[in-house]
């Protein structure tokens, strides 16, 4: 999605200053691409292209991403680091569809996509002969195969049709143009007259399901989806003080005492003395010191990388811009293989 456009971010925020989160969920400043503090400090993992691109950020290692470099431990107990886990920035991908092979072929949807069918249909709108599969005119239809795979998990197989099948203008002139606010108007189970009807695709059927993508905006038919990230557990009223500072964001950890691992480490004093004594009667060669820093300057992979704690093959921290992604799910798969023995 190209974000450098006005596109109605602004004007989405501005509407959305008087709306508050309901039932224990605050929208992120992420969504209209701005810092956000609370996500600064529960962890944002390092090389993350999104972030430096469109907000400029670099590292935040934060809970999640905190490590000994010592030992490459993590420097948070696993409560502390499951609680961050748990209130971390979820991704909501909103986008117009319509159904050709139901009943009414015409009713037009609005869909939210999971992360791994995202990824799929991004892939496929990089390529030269489906780049525009949403197109109104020269669209294709999707077919999204969804199967029961390994560990009662549902796999999503996307793979698009060969020949071009044109929209009746008719339905989109019954589209509203997405906005933020209307995603949250439109599926807020408290209003009884959605203009749109809303399809998850967890609802998906099983088989086949064939699918009819839109665009979102009328006056640029590029623009296919939109994005939304909410903190689950967290009002809009204490979102807003985190990030004017009028609130530190440790006060959501309740009970539990966020302290480093490392500080039990340094409370032993024979260990300390033992490691002194090494360094007085045994130096290290100056050779080996410098094939230390310079192992240190190599690029290496993530902090979560191989954390079975933290992947998550539909979260968009782990598959966006990550190269190591192939890498750690195996290294992940292969922990829990012998987690099994």
């Amino acid at each position: 999605m190209r974000y450098d456009q006005e596109f109605d971010y602004k004007q989405a925020q501005d509407e959305l200053m008087s709306e508050r989160g309901r039932g224990g969920r605050a929208l992120c400043p992420r969504t209209f691409l701005q810092a956000c503090r609370f996500c600064e400090f529960i962890g944002m993992p390092a090389g993350t292209r999104y972030l430096k691109m469109t907000l400029g950020w670099h590292s935040y290692p934060g809970i999640l991403y905190s490590r000994d470099p010592a030992t490459f431990e993590p420097i948070y107990a696993d409560t502390i680091r499951e609680e961050a886990r748990r209130l971390r920035a979820r991704e909501h991908i909103w986008t117009y569809v319509v159904f050709p092979r139901e009943k009414d072929p015409a009713q037009p949807y609005l869909f939210r996509i999971g992360w791994t069918i995202f990824q799929k249909l991004r892939a496929l709108a990089k390529s030269e002969s489906y780049h525009h599969f949403w197109d109104p005119k020269h669209g294709f239809e999707i077919v999204i195969h969804k199967v029961m795979g390994r560990n009662q998990r549902y796999d999503y197989n996307v793979i698009p049709q060969p020949k071009a099948t044109p929209v009746d203008p008719s339905i989109l002139d019954r589209l509203p143009q997405m906005t933020v606010k209307f995603v949250i108007e439109n599926t807020s189970r408290e209003n009884r007259q959605r203009v749109l009807p809303v399809r998850e695709y967890g609802h998906l059927e099983e088989g086949e399901n064939y699918i009819r993508f839109l665009p979102i905006v009328k006056d640029d038919p590029d623009i296919w989806f939109l994005r939304l990230y909410w903190h689950f557990g967290v009002t809009q009223e204490d979102l807003d003080a985190i990030n004017e500072g009028e609130r530190d964001p440790s006060t959501f950890f309740h009970s539990l005492v966020i302290a480093p691992k490392e500080e039990d480490e340094i409370e032993e004093p024979p260990v300390e003395e033992e490691t002194e004594s090494k360094e007085e009667t045994e130096e290290i060669p100056p050779e080996e010191e410098i094939k230390e820093g310079e192992e240190e300057e190599e690029e290496g992979p993530p902090p979560c990388f191989g954390d079975p704690a933290y992947f998550d093959p539909d979260d968009e921290v782990c598959t966006q811009e990550c190269n190591f992604f192939e890498e750690c799910k195996k290294t992940v798969k292969a922990k829990r293989i012998r987690k099994k023995k």
